[in-house]
């Protein structure tokens, strides 16, 4: 049986901007991504999910004040290029999960709108935040990007959710995430 480590490793890729990348702001392109997840270019969508994928591969997000998930700007970054995109909730939408047994117990594995794998755990923890007037759990990426988790998800994880003075807990490996308040 693999340790957490040995997972997250299987399953989270390396690849992505770069700390040491010095592009050139280049300002914007016309490419959005609306509220669930669907990817446009000057206005039409974009279906080939090789060509969202690869703009996934380069996309990081800057956070006004750091690490608090306020005032996101997001932007395709290569070693060369650096531009602005707009993105009107986030990027991504977790759309399944699955248990996976590792050495430290039973971890939560969800996959994303590209059909990638996250392990939940304290590398890729959930947070609440609020979307269409409800507060709801986004899962944090790597690089600090967000995955809103979907309805279908959230419901199912809601029955395997652990109540503890009125708050509603996951837990995945030996560690728990805050579900509901």
């Amino acid at each position: 049986m693999q340790s957490l480590d040995a997972l997250i490793t299987q399953l989270v890729s390396v690849q992505g901007p770069q700390a040491h990348w010095q592009p050139t702001q280049c300002g914007t392109l016309p490419i959005k991504i609306d509220t669930e997840a669907n990817w446009f270019h000057d206005g039409t969508r974009v279906t080939r999910q090789e060509m969202i994928k690869l703009w996934a591969s380069v996309l990081r997000v800057e956070y006004e004040n750091g690490e608090s998930f306020v005032g996101a700007s997001y932007h395709l970054t290569t070693p060369a290029e650096d531009v602005e995109i707009e993105v009107d909730d986030v990027p991504f939408i977790i759309q399944s999960w699955t248990i996976v047994s590792v050495e430290e117990g039973e971890v939560i594995v969800v996959t994303d709108n590209l059909h990638r794998q996250w392990p939940l755990c304290t590398h890729f923890p959930l947070i609440n935040r609020a979307f269409r007037e409800q507060h709801i759990p986004y899962m944090v990426l790597k690089g600090g990007l967000l995955a809103r988790i979907s309805r279908h998800v959230y419901y199912q994880w809601a029955e395997r959710a652990i109540e503890n003075e009125g708050l509603f807990w996951l837990v995945s490996g030996n560690d728990r995430f805050l579900l509901a308040d």
